[in-house]
């Protein structure tokens, strides 16, 4: 059964952005998966499909290579150097205004529209560009993308993935190590796609999207995270509980702290990748100014007031 355009799988114009490639994926991936429509073999293979197109539109390279030579391009073991050569061999043949497809140059015969080009050599040409030769080849590395949450990332999990190669569907467990961030690729030795004569198979390359964390901000292995107190706590000082990812600690905040300050909780961030330890976590504290006073609370603010010796603007011009 010929494959569909995956422009068109996804509903998307062939000069779509990634943000909408992306937007998609998710609306129709919602749609057709498996755990949505249990037992029903159509939704799941059109959720396949989708993945399918997906995996390649989403993935730079891969793109350009399906815009430049259609679903053969993404081929595993196509050579696009080869299959230019091929092209441009098929243009000086004087088929040149004839769009060029692989699967077409098997049905024009030698005095049609492709006249003049060798097809005594097209089986070695052919050759080249998927890659065969004598002797064992490895398989090509496959790759695809995953997403997970935020405290995933930080403490690792397990993932479930269906790959697809050569037409066989496969479903791997693949650990997700501490400490990964969106765009981190992990390596899964020798689960890419088979090898030939005996070559030995591929490596699998799985691509990490982490979701944003309502309460965790990330920079490199450091975390930040903003934690109101009150006018009374930020005057007085107090101790409170405040959150990390490995559970809550408590915080000594001084008295007279300002409204933005910093304390550092050192081995509270990201784990590190390449390396021992964690990076360290920010508590940014920020002072909530009461707005709805009565009366004495007003009058209480005043004289407050009375014991602010210190114009804080001084010297600004």
């Amino acid at each position: 059964m010929k494959k569909r355009d995956y422009y068109e799988v996804l509903g998307i114009p062939r000069n779509a952005d990634e943000k909408k490639i992306k937007s998609a994926f998710r609306k129709l991936a919602r749609k057709f998966h498996p755990d949505v429509n249990p037992g029903d073999k159509a939704a799941e293979e059109k959720f396949k499909e989708i993945q399918e197109a997906h995996d390649v539109l989403s993935d730079k390279k891969k793109r350009k290579l399906y815009d430049q030579f259609g679903h053969q391009g993404v081929s595993p073991g196509f050579d696009a150097e080869a299959a230019e050569r091929m092209r441009r061999q098929w243009s000086a043949s004087g088929g040149g205004g004839i769009p060029f497809d692989f699967g077409d140059a098997f049905r024009y015969r030698t005095g049609g529209p492709g006249a003049g080009f060798d097809f005594n050599n097209l089986g070695d040409l052919f050759g080249s560009v998927f890659g065969r030769h004598k002797g064992p080849m490895k398989g090509q590395d496959l790759s695809t993308k995953v997403e997970i949450g935020f405290r995933e990332a930080l403490k690792g999990t397990e993932v479930r993935l269906r790959i697809e190669s050569r037409g066989r569907p496969r479903n791997l467990t693949v650990k997700i190590p501490p400490g990964v961030k969106t765009g981190t690729r992990v390596r899964v030795a020798g689960k890419g796609a088979p090898g030939r004569a005996g070559g030995q198979p591929g490596d699998l390359y799985v691509e990490t999207v982490v979701r944003d964390d309502p309460l965790f901000k990330r920079d490199g292995d450091d975390l930040y995270c903003e934690i109101p107190i009150t006018f009374s706590e930020a005057v007085l000082g107090t101790k409170m509980e405040v959150p990390t990812p490995y559970g809550p600690v408590q915080l000594k905040v001084p008295a007279g702290t300002n409204s933005g300050r910093k304390f550092r909780l050192k081995g509270k961030g990201a784990p590190r990748l390449k390396g021992s330890g964690k990076g360290d976590l920010y508590i940014r504290v920020m002072v909530l100014v009461p707005k709805d006073l009565d009366d004495r609370a007003r009058e209480m603010v005043r004289e407050l007031s009375k014991f602010e010796k210190k114009n804080p603007r001084r010297g600004i011009s």
